[in-house]
Protein backbone atom coordinates (compact mmCIF):
# COMPACT_ATOMS: atom_id res chain seq x y z
CA UNK A 1 0.00 0.00 0.00
CA UNK A 2 1.27 3.49 -0.79
CA UNK A 3 2.33 5.28 2.43
CA UNK A 4 0.11 8.27 1.64
CA UNK A 5 -2.97 6.00 1.50
CA UNK A 6 -2.09 4.24 4.74
CA UNK A 7 -1.93 7.61 6.51
CA UNK A 8 -5.47 8.61 5.45
CA UNK A 9 -8.48 8.16 7.73
CA UNK A 10 -11.68 9.99 8.64
CA UNK A 11 -12.64 13.03 6.57
CA UNK A 12 -9.37 13.19 4.55
CA UNK A 13 -9.93 9.59 3.41
CA UNK A 14 -13.55 10.31 2.43
CA UNK A 15 -12.43 13.45 0.56
CA UNK A 16 -9.74 11.52 -1.36
CA UNK A 17 -12.17 8.75 -2.38
CA UNK A 18 -14.81 11.23 -3.58
CA UNK A 19 -12.25 13.28 -5.49
CA UNK A 20 -10.61 10.20 -7.06
CA UNK A 21 -13.99 8.87 -8.20
CA UNK A 22 -14.72 12.07 -10.11
CA UNK A 23 -16.80 14.23 -7.81
CA UNK A 24 -16.40 18.02 -7.97
CA UNK A 25 -14.96 19.10 -4.61
CA UNK A 26 -15.00 22.37 -2.65
CA UNK A 27 -13.26 22.95 0.66
CA UNK A 28 -10.45 21.20 2.51
CA UNK A 29 -9.85 17.50 3.00
CA UNK A 30 -9.86 18.03 6.80
CA UNK A 31 -13.39 19.41 6.46
CA UNK A 32 -15.74 20.82 6.13
CA UNK A 33 -16.05 20.20 2.41
CA UNK A 34 -18.75 19.93 -0.21
CA UNK A 35 -19.10 17.75 -3.26
CA UNK A 36 -21.48 17.48 -6.15
CA UNK A 37 -22.55 14.10 -7.48
CA UNK A 38 -21.98 13.40 -11.16
CA UNK A 39 -24.06 15.84 -13.22
CA UNK A 40 -26.04 17.21 -10.26
CA UNK A 41 -26.42 20.96 -9.71
CA UNK A 42 -26.59 20.73 -5.88
CA UNK A 43 -23.71 20.19 -3.46
CA UNK A 44 -23.71 17.93 -0.42
CA UNK A 45 -21.86 19.19 2.65
CA UNK A 46 -19.66 16.95 4.79
CA UNK A 47 -18.41 17.83 8.25
CA UNK A 48 -16.97 15.88 11.17
CA UNK A 49 -19.28 17.69 13.61
CA UNK A 50 -22.47 15.66 14.03
CA UNK A 51 -24.17 18.69 15.65
CA UNK A 52 -23.83 20.77 12.48
CA UNK A 53 -26.65 21.10 9.99
CA UNK A 54 -25.34 18.98 7.13
CA UNK A 55 -26.57 16.93 4.24
CA UNK A 56 -24.17 14.07 4.96
CA UNK A 57 -22.09 13.30 8.02
CA UNK A 58 -18.98 11.17 8.22
CA UNK A 59 -21.00 8.06 9.08
CA UNK A 60 -23.16 8.38 5.97
CA UNK A 61 -20.05 8.86 3.82
CA UNK A 62 -18.49 5.77 5.36
CA UNK A 63 -21.62 3.80 4.45
CA UNK A 64 -21.31 5.20 0.92
CA UNK A 65 -17.69 3.97 0.72
CA UNK A 66 -18.73 0.52 1.96
CA UNK A 67 -21.44 0.29 -0.68
CA UNK A 68 -19.00 1.35 -3.39
CA UNK A 69 -16.52 -1.28 -2.16
CA UNK A 70 -19.26 -3.93 -2.20
CA UNK A 71 -20.03 -3.06 -5.81
CA UNK A 72 -16.35 -3.55 -6.62
CA UNK A 73 -16.41 -7.04 -5.06
CA UNK A 74 -14.50 -6.19 -1.87
CA UNK A 75 -13.62 -8.96 0.57
CA UNK A 76 -12.95 -8.28 4.25
CA UNK A 77 -11.05 -10.09 7.01
CA UNK A 78 -10.56 -8.99 10.63
CA UNK A 79 -7.45 -10.01 12.50
CA UNK A 80 -5.78 -8.55 15.60
CA UNK A 81 -7.87 -5.33 15.65
CA UNK A 82 -7.15 -4.64 11.98
CA UNK A 83 -9.61 -4.86 9.10
CA UNK A 84 -8.18 -6.05 5.79
CA UNK A 85 -9.98 -5.24 2.54
CA UNK A 86 -9.11 -6.73 -0.84
CA UNK A 87 -10.40 -5.30 -4.13
CA UNK A 88 -9.02 -6.86 -7.32
CA UNK A 89 -5.79 -8.00 -5.64
CA UNK A 90 -5.27 -4.64 -3.88
CA UNK A 91 -4.91 -5.18 -0.13
CA UNK A 92 -5.44 -2.35 2.36
CA UNK A 93 -5.80 -2.30 6.12
CA UNK A 94 -7.59 0.04 8.50
CA UNK A 95 -9.04 0.43 11.96
CA UNK A 96 -12.58 0.05 10.55
CA UNK A 97 -14.32 -1.55 7.58
CA UNK A 98 -14.86 1.87 5.98
CA UNK A 99 -11.24 2.94 6.46
CA UNK A 100 -9.89 -0.30 4.91
CA UNK A 101 -12.43 -0.09 2.07
CA UNK A 102 -11.59 3.54 1.31
CA UNK A 103 -7.88 2.82 1.18
CA UNK A 104 -8.42 -0.24 -1.04
CA UNK A 105 -10.59 1.81 -3.42
CA UNK A 106 -7.86 4.45 -3.68
CA UNK A 107 -5.34 1.75 -4.56
CA UNK A 108 -7.77 0.12 -7.03
CA UNK A 109 -8.49 3.42 -8.79
CA UNK A 110 -4.83 4.52 -8.99
CA UNK A 111 -3.20 3.16 -12.15
CA UNK A 112 0.23 3.78 -10.57
CA UNK A 113 -0.39 1.38 -7.67
CA UNK A 114 0.93 -2.13 -8.30
CA UNK A 115 -1.23 -5.03 -7.24
CA UNK A 116 -0.34 -5.84 -3.67
CA UNK A 117 -1.19 -9.55 -3.43
CA UNK A 118 0.83 -12.38 -4.91
CA UNK A 119 -1.07 -15.51 -5.93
Amino acid sequence: MKPEYEALSGLPLIYAVLKRTGYEMLGRAEGPFAFTPHGEPAFSIVTGDARALVTLGQGECELFMLEQARQLGAHFHVSENQVRCVIDQHLATGASYAEAAGRAMLMWSDPGTPESLEE
